[in-house]
């Protein structure tokens, strides 16, 4: 809650900081009572979240993969 009172000019007694909590609340207790946990749901639900996640792993692979190949090339004389 602290968090969200931030946010609002960090008065905890914020009208807005404290609606924006009950609805956090509210979903997180949603996803907990309903829990779906396929893939289907994933994508569906959460498909910035999966985008933004596999993004970030392939740009990882990328330059973890580029910093490999200039080892090798520089130091190695390929």
């Amino acid at each position: 809650m602290k968090i969200l009172a931030d946010f609002h000019n960090g008065d905890l007694d914020d009208p807005i900081t404290k609606e924006e909590f009950r609805i956090i609340k509210e979903a997180v207790i949603k996803d907990r009572l309903e829990p779906d946990t396929s893939y289907k749901a994933l994508w569906t639900r959460y498909r910035s979240r999966v985008l933004i996640a596999m993004s970030s792993q392939a740009m990882a692979q990328m330059v973890i993969r580029a910093i490999t190949e200039a080892y090798f090339q520089t130091y190695l004389g390929s």
